[in-house]
């Protein structure tokens, strides 16, 4: 009789870049090297009936990205008081989870990754309370700065991305001995990416310097018609791509004020997001992690003109210290970034170097080894354990 392929379930929502990406980067990693695993990537609230909560949070995540003060000071809170933020997590939750024990029980799935800190809460909460008898790993999405929405001391399991996350999961009361720091997935359109000619010729772009700016897929990214200004103003002339996501009233405005100029190209929401990266040399953009792994797995040095706060943040400050990105808050330190990567041979080679150290198809690879070993046999590979992103605080 043969056995029944094993089935992995990506439980995420869709609230930032770094939950879906990083999902379906899993998925796609345990497809490639376990083809016989069928794999699913679910936003399970939405699924199960629970549209309206889920459409409040992703509400609310909206909110937060326009006004970055209020990611900052939630942080501060839900850090300063873990253990109140995720009883009252369990409490919001608690219809969800008890619907997600019975749909995942009658699905009988071999494993359950969650990457949001919701879905980790109701999950946990659907197996101590509500008889779930399944496995359930949680992704924990930030690789530096883990927060007190993911501190659930019953949670099963963490893969992290860092020794970093790690230590932060710990101080808020999560044990040692759950927490596996395993790297980061990057999704495979970024890890094999086209070359610069080749991505240029299939975006009708001309070869030369180019800098995309990419505002993540709600279009959010600060400053942006003034940065737009800085840039067309540099000379020699620098070929511009801007990709608004789905900020359709900043492409109407580009579009109009810089019509007929042919160093400028706007467009909008893309699936294509790899290929625009590799035709560039620079990429400006907001730094979740997300963004920023898919960029460096691509090769191409990262920009960020605003801090956001959180884990953006700290990203910023590791860009800087490991010569892979730059923060740039005014226009001379754009435009002297900017002269650098163009004129310094030196400058490209040591971002190369330090980008393709990093390793982003192995991170893949053993996340992928790390969830199908976890699935079949219920237990850890310690083999693939410990070799995460080198980042320091």
């Amino acid at each position: 009789m043969n056995r029944p392929k094993p089935r992995i379930l990506f439980a995420t929502i869709s609230a930032g870049g770094s939950h879906v990406s990083s999902a379906t980067a899993m998925a796609e990693a345990v497809s490639r090297d376990y083809p016989q695993v069928d794999v699913q990537v679910d936003e399970l609230m939405i699924d199960y009936g629970f549209q309206k909560q889920d459409r409040r949070h992703k509400n609310a995540w909206k909110y937060a990205l326009m006004n970055p003060w209020s990611i900052v000071w939630g942080q501060l809170l839900v850090d300063r008081f873990p253990s109140a933020t995720v009883s009252i997590q369990r409490r919001l939750l608690r219809s969800f989870a008890e619907v997600a024990s019975q749909r995942l029980a009658t699905d009988q799935p071999d494993l359950v990754v969650a990457n949001h800190a919701w879905l980790t809460v109701a999950l946990t909460l659907a197996q101590t309370t509500f008889g779930l008898n399944l496995p359930v790993l949680t992704f924990e999405t930030s690789t530096i700065n883990a927060n007190g929405l993911w501190a659930d001391k019953n949670a099963e399991r963490f893969i992290v991305g860092s020794a970093i996350s790690k230590q932060r999961l710990h101080h808020l009361g999560i044990r040692e001995d759950r927490i596996d720091v395993v790297g980061y997935p990057v999704r495979r359109a970024f890890l094999e990416a086209p070359g610069k000619t080749e991505a240029r010729d299939a975006l009708g772009l001309d070869n030369r310097f180019t800098i995309l700016i990419a505002l993540g897929g709600e279009g959010v990214g600060g400053k942006s018609e003034r940065l737009v200004e800085i840039l067309m103003n540099i000379r020699p002339n620098l070929q511009i791509v801007v990709v608004a996501g789905r900020n359709k009233a900043l492409c109407e405005v580009l579009e109009k004020k810089y019509l007929g100029k042919p160093d400028l190209r706007v467009t909008g929401f893309t699936d294509n997001m790899a290929t625009y990266v590799a035709a560039s040399d620079i990429t400006i953009a907001k730094t979740g992690p997300a963004t920023v792994y898919e960029i460096l797995a691509v090769g191409r040095p990262i920009i960020a003109t605003s801090r956001f706060g959180g884990v953006e943040n700290v990203l910023i400050d590791f860009l800087e210290q490991k010569g892979l990105g730059h923060y740039a808050p005014d226009a001379n330190t754009l435009i002297s970034t900017i002269n650098n990567y163009q004129t310094s041979l030196e400058t490209r080679k040591a971002f190369a170097s330090g980008a393709s150290a990093l390793d982003f198809g192995g991170m893949s690879s053993r996340i992928a080894q790390y969830i199908y070993h976890y699935a079949v046999n219920r237990r850890v590979d310690i083999s693939v354990v410990g070799q995460g992103l080198p980042l320091v605080r």
